[in-house]
């Protein structure tokens, strides 16, 4: 079989990591940069390296790809194959109805739009497989036919619930089969919970949420239990919605900043390596750590969270928005009946937080400096700060890093309990002067207590903070 270097685009990444599974189930070796390269990592040697010893490059092809500077450069390595210098090099898969590029306009294209994932695996495995003449009589095809049963796939395949096994949870492969762009009235009135959709390149995904009645707020003898988690209540959510299946990606944040220069400024609060302190130059864009593209932005105060919620809404002419407090905690348990729940989403066990989130662990206590005092999970998440988003197991209603990474702001101004007029039907609860926002989640650098699916932080919205975040929320005209 054969090495196969993956050429694909971040907003693809989930056909990239369906087919690296299938490559590697037919017995080849793929290969993809997020599995292959740690956070801090050389790309461009990498991908030197790894196109040098490639017998093939599979480049996933679609219209978002072919806007892509990078994906023009590993675009190169096809020119090889024209030139007749490594025949049979390049493999294009068409994930959607895309017009082919120059440079692989001349090579046998693989179409993938519209399959079944069945008949998805057939054709891939097929369209790998080498040339070859029949090896025993070809029937004279003017007889006549006898029916014959359909086709099966080559190997046994399950439809993946995510990317191979590679130490850090996993990902969902795609649900739809459609180029990200807004959705037509009758696409958003099919919609049905679970459901994904993406409405343009480099946008969130979303994610449909059903409706339902949930409890919020924590028991008073939940362990790590703070005041301002009560009185617990019962709140109805009466309508679908959708919220980003990740938090708002540093990728994301980009695109927004480059066509609107939103001043998303140029100091921010971090860690420096004994406490907390505002530090000039740090931003989303150097939050005083590593990050890849793919990592969820921080430095994000709560008035840089509105202003990409409006440019989304402006682009796609729907509301996209802030979660509200309540629809968060009820996106984060992922429950739709009330009831008493565990105190973190995935359960009541600290030792199982680092497959689900990414909190403060026994990797931040050994590798920032100043961590060594921090209560920390009992586990090692891998992680220091920041992950890829999609990195750990998702929750209930197929939602990732909703415990740690980056908190998240909502849209509630904050108020110490949650007598007197928090809604009961899902709303925001605010004022006309608003001195406290209200965010979700803990973060990389915040302690178990604050992983804990009721437990609420708050800041100033004009503060910037390595820690905080957006998540968005997509109302549903249906």
């Amino acid at each position: 079989m054969a090495d196969i270097f993956v050429s694909y685009t971040s907003s693809d990444r989930d056909w990239a990591f369906w087919i690296g599974q299938k490559l590697d189930k037919l017995g080849h070796i793929p290969h993809i940069h997020e599995w292959e390269i740690s956070a801090g990592g050389d790309i461009a040697e990498w991908m030197n390296v790894r196109l040098q010893k490639a017998d093939h490059v599979l480049c996933v092809v679609s219209a978002a790809y072919l806007t892509k500077d990078y994906s023009k450069l590993e675009l190169h390595a096809a020119q090889w194959a024209a030139a007749g210098t490594r025949p049979n090099f390049a493999f294009p898969v068409y994930i959607d109805d895309c017009e082919a590029p120059v440079m692989l306009a001349h090579l046998k294209r693989c179409d993938l739009l519209g399959l079944s994932e069945d008949d998805a695996v057939f054709r891939l495995e097929a369209y790998l497989r080498p040339a070859a003449k029949p090896s025993g009589p070809v029937p004279f095809p003017g007889a006549a036919k006898s029916a014959q049963a359909p086709l099966a796939p080559p190997v046994p395949v399950t439809f993946p619930g995510g990317a191979p096994d590679r130490g850090s949870g996993t990902r969902s492969a795609p649900l739809a089969l459609r180029s990200p762009g807004v959705l037509s009235r009758a696409e958003e009135a099919a919609l049905a919970a679970k459901d994904e959709f993406q409405e343009g390149v480099d946008f969130p995904v979303m994610v449909v949420i059903p409706a339902g009645t949930f409890t919020m707020g924590s028991p008073k003898n939940e362990k790590g239990r703070l005041a301002d988690e009560g009185p617990q209540r019962e709140v109805r959510i009466a309508k679908l919605f959708a919220v980003g299946k990740f938090p708002v990606t540093v990728e994301e944040f980009r695109a927004f900043v480059a066509e609107t220069s939103h001043d998303a400024g140029w100091a921010a609060f971090g860690w420096n390596g004994d406490r907390w302190e505002l530090q000039e130059g740090r931003s989303w864009r150097d939050p005083g750590f590593a990050q890849t593209g793919s990592d969820p932005a921080c430095c994000l105060n709560w008035n840089d969270a509105q202003a990409y919620a409006g440019w989304l809404s402006t682009k796609t002419g729907k509301t996209y928005r802030l979660l509200s407090e309540a629809e968060w905690e009820y996106a984060a348990r992922g429950q739709t009946r009330p009831g008493n729940y565990p105190r973190y989403f995935f359960g009541d066990l600290q030792a199982d937080a680092c497959e689900y989130s990414n909190g403060a662990d026994q990797t931040a206590r050994e590798q920032i400096p100043g961590a060594e005092n921090w209560p920390v999970l009992p586990c090692r998440d891998k992680y220091a700060y920041t992950s890829p988003v999609g990195s750990f197991s998702p929750n209930a209603f197929g939602l990732y890093d909703m415990a740690g990474n980056v908190w998240e702001w909502v849209e509630d101004c904050y108020h110490d309990t949650y007598k007197g007029g928090a809604p009961a039907d899902g709303k925001a609860w605010t004022e006309d002067k608003c001195d406290t926002r209200v965010h979700r989640g803990g973060s990389w650098g915040d302690d178990p207590r604050s992983l804990r699916a009721a437990n609420r932080g708050r800041g100033n919205p004009e503060s910037r903070v390595g820690t905080i975040g957006v998540r968005l929320a997509r109302t549903l005209n249906l």
